[in-house]
């Protein structure tokens, strides 16, 4: 992510934070930001590895206290493939 990460941030901070009304990261776990504005600074929020189902597990937890007919857009950016878990094991939790 590291090539690309500026220009991401910007993006996300400019188009996309504004309206956001939680933002969760993940490398190797995941983490419910305090605000939704991305730190220019990857490091900050981790880096060096892609943990995906933490990241789902968290955005559950964060969903169960959104009411059930709210209109909800979730946006997931990831770099790769989950190198914490494995594709594998990744399919098999995500069932």
């Amino acid at each position: 992510m590291g090539s690309y990460w500026a220009a991401m941030v910007k993006f996300w901070n400019q188009s996309i934070a504004p309206s956001a009304d939680f933002l969760i990261t993940f490398s190797h776990v995941a983490k419910l930001e305090e605000n939704t504005i991305l730190s220019e600074n990857l490091q900050k929020h981790g880096g060096g590895m892609t943990n995906i189902f933490a990241a789902f597990e968290k955005l559950e937890e964060r969903l169960v206290s959104v009411s059930e007919d709210a209109s909800i857009t979730i946006v997931f950016i990831s770099d790769g493939q989950d190198t914490t878990n494995g594709e594998e094991k990744l399919r098999k939790k995500m069932k």
